[in-house]
């Protein structure tokens, strides 16, 4: 089976041209390239010029909106599989044939996820990978109200047939890195969309890439916080539509992510004092930042729920 990796590309040339690198000397054969460059300027034509390799197929598509560039990557990938990842990821060398190998095993399965592992830890100290995930055991999944990044994978390690994407549709515009959703949301909902439809996903720990991409802690909240904002917007926008296990997730990460975290805080402030406490006040500053992005996604799943049923401008939800 032919397979198609689909990469949206802004400004990271130099680990571009490792993720690249890393696809390239993949020991699968049967697969092309798209990347979708979003960037200024004429970098990442000139590095796939200077690869000269026709499996790469190249596009320049400013602007910005992560979920926009896939969508048209979509269109131009021609793959019966098609693998999503990231430009600051490294793929392993059996990557894609593991992924080739897992579904043509496996024919009732519609995608599969792998593991995202932190690239070269031991050169990061004090420093946190986003986007991993770590699995030892295979497993199939059903269930629509599955936490992708807890249970299945990431969408730096994921894969789809074709066929599948071509019936429930592309990632939602509004979500995503870059959208009016600050970030994340966009691989949940097209995930939540696949499983409502009665297909089954996977996990197969084999398949696997490497995220180079390290935060301190400070950028480590500030992204949790904007990936808050994306996932709240598409459980609202579902909540709306009357589909009710939502409400039971949105309950869940409040109660973990907001009420738990301020039950602490004010523990602390009531053992140390107000004005030590104070003192101490970047975790308040970080939770409300997190609220205020969960306050903000709230206001966008509900615009783009009414716009569902009663557009409101003559842009698409899609």
């Amino acid at each position: 089976m032919k397979i198609s990796v689909v990469i949206a590309t802004r400004n990271r040339v130099r680990k571009l041209r490792d993720c690249l690198g890393s696809i390239l000397g993949s020991s699968f054969s049967n697969f092309e390239i798209i990347l979708i460059d979003q960037g200024v300027g004429d970098r990442v034509a000139d590095l796939v010029r200077v690869l000269g390799q026709s499996k790469i197929h190249y596009f320049h598509r400013p602007g910005k909106g992560k979920s926009r560039a896939l969508n048209f990557g979509l269109t131009r990938a021609t793959g019966e599989i098609i693998v999503f990842t990231d430009d600051d990821c490294l793929a392993a060398a059996d990557w894609l044939l593991k992924i080739s190998r897992f579904l043509k095993k496996n024919p009732g399965v519609a995608g599969v996820f792998g593991q995202t592992l932190p690239y070269q830890p031991q050169k990061h100290p004090a420093q946190y990978c986003p986007a991993t995930f770590i699995g030892l055991k295979t497993k199939f999944i059903s269930r629509p109200d599955v936490v992708h990044y807890q249970e299945l994978g990431q969408g730096n390690n994921m894969s789809f047939r074709q066929k599948v994407l071509a019936e429930v549709g592309g990632f939602k515009t509004w979500l995503g890195v870059g959208s009016v959703s600050l970030s994340g949301g966009e691989e949940s909902e097209m995930i939540y969309r696949i499983l409502k439809k009665g297909f089954r996903l996977a996990f197969e720990p084999g398949i696997k890439v490497f995220h180079n991409r390290w935060l301190s802690d400070r950028q480590r909240r500030l992204l949790e916080g904007r990936y808050a904002c994306g996932l709240r917007a598409f459980q609202l926008y579902y909540l709306l539509k009357g589909e009710l296990l939502m409400w039971s997730m949105i309950k869940t990460r409040f109660k973990k992510r907001f009420v738990e975290k301020m039950a602490v805080l004010l523990k602390e402030a009531k053992k140390s004092g107000l004005a030590h406490f104070w003192k101490n006040k970047k975790d308040l500053i970080y939770l409300l930042w997190e609220g205020g992005c969960n306050l903000r996604g709230s206001l966008i799943g509900s615009y783009y729920y009414l716009e569902s049923i009663c557009p409101l401008s003559s842009g698409s939800s899609t």
